[in-house]
């Protein structure tokens, strides 16, 4: 019996005491709903349970984890910070006002005018000194053996250029 009484001695845990020095920051406002004698008061007087908000439960494992996002977020303001100055003043510096701008109708205008978006209807401008293009003519069809073999296919068959 003096054995477990030593080991009980020299595993006895003392209580930590921790007094918490500045402001608090719990937040009072919500005491009275959190305190279970304040949730038995109400459920005696009135015979309900009070809401609560439950946990939200699901298999969350196929979403994005946190480096990933964070390496999205960082790539994203990388190549906002790229882009010319003019384009980030117009947006405030802010990445989330530029989406806005190139999602917004009514400031597409201002988003084709930065060169963010496409004209939908582009000017044609003619260039006096360049000639017109002219579209590449089409390849003619090679020869065909009246076997139907292309000759360069057929074994030991010579090139005839026509």
């Amino acid at each position: 019996m003096a054995f477990q009484d030593e080991m009980r001695e020299a595993v006895k845990r003392r209580a930590v005491v921790s007094v918490p020095e500045g402001d608090s920051r719990t937040k009072q406002s919500q005491r009275d709903e959190a305190d279970v004698n304040a949730i038995m008061r109400k459920y005696l007087s009135t015979g309900l349970v009070p809401e609560y908000r439950a946990g939200q439960y699901g298999d969350f494992a196929s979403g994005t984890d946190f480096h990933t996002a964070l390496t999205q977020v960082r790539e994203a303001e990388a190549a906002f910070m790229a882009l010319p100055s003019d384009v980030r003043t117009a947006a405030k510096n802010d990445p989330g006002e530029l989406l806005e701008m190139v999602t917004d109708p009514a400031r597409m205008d201002e988003a084709i005018g930065l060169g963010l978006l496409p004209d939908p209807n582009p000017k044609q401008v003619s260039d006096p000194t360049r000639p017109p293009s002219r579209a590449p003519e089409p390849e003619a069809d090679p020869p065909v053996s009246p076997g139907g073999a292309i000759p360069s296919q057929v074994e030991g068959a010579e090139r005839v250029e026509t």
